[in-house]
This record gives structure tokens, sequence and C-alpha cells, in this order.
């Protein structure tokens, strides 16, 4: 089973149910490849302790975020910067406002960067980086250019050009916000006797506690402790993607194979020992629920145009090649509330939903950094 997860910062509080995401597709995949927001939370607490002053202010140049402040100190410590170094004998006191500047705005980065790594460790992405893995759980930044190492292009990621090790097998890991009304258009079908190659579909696959109070250990115990138990249904969801991405057969193999292997997945879950003690404290209180299924392309440009993660020129290139090409659907991995109706949602009542999750899941803090 191989997952791809691909966020993005906003200001709404979305980090905690990304890393909720994040950590589920890791224990249930064999290769889980991430890009976008992720990247940067899994890997800020690191990159900052080697970064100069002025790669950090860079950064925040960069960074979208409510905090004017420390973005005007930057833009400012930029253009005393460029002043003074454009004067080959500075004065005395040119040379003193030029390191009160930068005391300043280094002050005042220091507080922005604890705060952002208590941000990142309380939405639970603390640590992710111990299990990142080549070919087991990767992550990238995403950028508009030719890919490089620890890079993605998101236009290759969105239209089943890379990652290499999940070209045709790419199972898409989407939030609950995915299954709007603006997106879909129409209810998808819910009952596995009806599901067909020409309609999209999700059908629940099992109940999840919360794990994101969870250390590292923990998670890297549940991933190995069901590895061997969950295998068939990894096995057979490689399969069922290939299908998806090449033959538009997607649907009868997952009638056929993947909906029989369900009740074994959640067994393997209620009967592992953390899973277990997590639905036994209020704090792990089953609280999401897991859906498969498959849209079209088309469905998922419509969400990352909404998310602003493509402009409207890239939706439509995308939507051209694809008008050009052989069609086929995008295997998805859905979270919803559990025990809740799969119902198509519009986009502000389920915004009030998305917080009720999120808060439950964490504390709420409004930031967003791109």
């Amino acid at each position: 089973m191989r997952v791809i997860h691909f966020d993005y910062a906003d200001p709404l509080p979305f980090a905690r149910f990304f890393a909720y995401q994040l950590k589920i597709a890791y224990i249930l995949s064999d290769i889980l490849n991430s890009a976008g927001f992720c990247a940067f939370a899994i890997t800020f607490k690191e990159m900052q302790a080697s970064m100069t002053l002025d790669e950090k202010a860079l950064m925040i140049t960069k960074a979208e975020t409510k905090d004017l402040e420390i973005i005007e100190l930057a833009e400012l410590y930029f253009d005393v910067r460029k002043q003074f170094r454009s004067m080959k004998h500075p004065s005395n006191n040119i040379f003193l406002n030029f390191k009160k500047v930068q005391n300043a705005f280094s002050v005042a980065i220091s507080i922005w960067e604890s705060e952002l790594l208590d941000y990142f460790k309380n939405s639970g992405y603390d640590g992710l980086l111990e299990i990142c893995k080549t070919d087991v759980f990767e992550f990238y930044y995403t950028n508009e250019g030719i890919a490089g190492e620890g890079r993605i292009n998101k236009l290759e990621l969105l239209s089943n050009k890379c990652p290499k090790n999940a070209i045709n097998k790419s199972i898409w890991s989407m939030p609950t916000w995915f299954y709007l009304e603006e997106f879909f258009g129409e209810e998808a079908i819910t009952n596995i006797d009806s599901i067909n190659n020409k309609s999209p579909y999700f059908i629940k696959c099992l109940d999840l506690p919360n794990l994101n109070f969870l250390t590292i250990p923990e998670l890297s115990a549940i991933k190995n402790q069901i590895s061997d138990s969950i295998q068939d249904f990894k096995t057979k969801t490689d399969l069922w993607a290939e299908q998806c991405y090449t033959s538009n057969g997607g649907s009868e193999y997952f009638k056929k194979n993947i909906f029989t292997t369900l009740p074994s997945l959640q067994q393997a879950i209620d009967e592992n020992p953390i899973m277990h003690h997590c639905k036994s404290l209020p704090v792990g209180e089953v609280l999401i629920s897991l859906f498969l299924g498959e849209v079209t392309p088309i469905i998922l440009w419509k969400f990352y145009l909404f998310c602003k993660q493509i402009t409207e020129l890239e939706f439509n290139q995308l939507v051209d090649d694809f008008d050009k090409g052989e069609k086929y659907t995008i295997p998805v991995m859905l979270f919803m509330n559990a025990n809740a109706e799969l119902k198509l949602a519009n986009i502000i009542n389920q915004e009030t939903e998305v917080i009720q999750q999120t808060e439950v899941l964490g504390a709420r803090k409004y930031i967003s950094i791109d």
C-alpha cells in the first residue's frame, strides 16, 4: 500500500488533523510519500537550528503568517543590511544602527521560532523526522520547477508522474473537507453493491482512535505489530490502485477483493494492545472513520485549486492534458467523523465541523506557513 499525503498551510487549525492523517497513513502503508506544509513542519526544528540570520529573514519574508511585526522586522533588517553593505566606509552611527536592527530582529525571530516549535509539537509533528526513511516515509518540499532531491513538482505529483516509487499505485490521503459539494457536485455512492466505474464512491473501512498523543516509538510499535496481520489488505490495495490508474477496473476489484479484507483490518486495529489502550482513555476515544474509494482526477484538482496549491491556469492545463490522454481514477483514503453519516457538505458548514474535530484532537492556534 502506497499513500500520498499532500497538504498546505492555512489559518484554520488544520495542522493537527494533517498530523493525524500522516500517522494513520504511516501505520497502514508500506510507503508513505508526504509533501507540502508537513515537510516544513517535520523539518523545522532541525532546519532552524543550522540557519543563518539572513536565511531566517528570507524564510520569514516568504512565510504566510499573521505576525505582521516579524515580517516588518525582517524587511527592515534586509533594507538596513543592504544600505550598510553598499557603503565602503560606514560611519559609526550607521554601524550602530545596523547592529541595533540586527539584534532586535534576532530576538524577535527567536521568540517566533520558539512559538512555532511549540505549535508544531502541540499539533503532533514533533519527532516524525525520526521515522522518515527512504521508501518507507518520505517527505518533499513542493515547487513549480524541476524536481530535485527532497523536492517535488506539484503538477507532476497531481498528474501521477511522481514519486517514482508510487506511480500508478498512489492512494491519496484526504481530509474531511475534501468531501464537499463544491468539488463533487453530487453525493458519492456509499453502498458496496452499487459502486461502478462511472461514479465516485466511498466505502467505510475502519474506525480509529486518536493517536496524536502517542510517542514516536509507540507509533512505530503499532506499525510493526500489525504489519503481518494486515499484509493481505496492503497487497490488495496496491493492486486496486493499479487497476484505478491503468484499466478503469478499480470498482470491480474493490468489490471482489478489498471489501472482503476490511473486517480483518478492523480486527487487527482493535486487538492491537496500544490501540486498545488508546480507546480506553478519554483522549483516545474513537474520533475518526476511514473510507476508501475512487474519484476522478478533476475532483482532486478542484480541491487543490480551492486550497490555492495550483492556479486556475495550472488547473486548466491538468484538465486539458487529462482530456487528451487515457482516462483513469484516483484511489482515495478519506478521513471522516466516526459514526457520522457520510453526507456531502458545503464549505460553510464543513468549516465548523473541521474546527470541532481539531479542537478534540488538540488545542487550536492560528498560524500559516507555506
